[in-house]
């Protein structure tokens, strides 16, 4: 780290570090803060090749479809992300104010931690919903977990994705 400062690139590294010089984040911090970016992009990459090599071995119709058809890869991976996505659940909610979600009242304060691989199984938002299907289309019904993170952080992972 100290010898990054002298030698600024155009990574992400880098803009984490320039900062640094004027910002009140120690070493330890910073060193935490870039420990949980590799991490966090690495752990779902791994999950999502892992999960989605397990489907299509076991349900050799949809790996014999995806390889009849290499155009389908678009829909495969975003049926592969909903149908056995990296990620279980997120991070938790607390309600700002008091309201309902579903039929249980949440109060102010309140934790909500949602369940990304149950709503990706939601019937009322999936048709067959327990079924793999590569051929599977949706327009607003894309998974859970990628309508989440296009809220957190743009198309971050759809580069990773599109590699897998």
């Amino acid at each position: 780290m100290d010898s990054l400062p002298g030698t600024p690139g155009s990574d992400l590294i880098s803009e984490l570090l320039a900062p640094h010089q004027h910002d009140p984040l120690s070493a330890d911090e910073l060193v935490a803060l870039i420990t949980n970016l590799v991490v966090a992009g690495h752990i779902t990459t791994v999950n999502l090749i892992a999960n989605s090599t397990e489907a299509l071995l076991t349900h050799p119709d949809q790996l014999a479809l995806l390889r009849e058809d290499a155009t389908l890869m678009p829909h495969a991976v975003n049926e592969l992300m909903r149908y056995c996505g990296p990620v279980v659940r997120a991070l938790p909610r607390y309600a700002t104010c008091d309201t309902t979600v579903g039929n249980t009242p949440v109060r102010t304060g309140e934790a909500v931690l949602p369940v990304v691989s149950a709503a990706n199984r939601d019937p009322a938002a999936f048709t067959d919903p327990d079924r793999l299907d590569l051929g599977r289309t949706r327009s607003s019904r894309e998974s859970h977990d990628r309508r989440h993170r296009a809220r957190r952080g743009g198309g971050v992972l759809t580069p990773a994705r599109r590699t897998t």
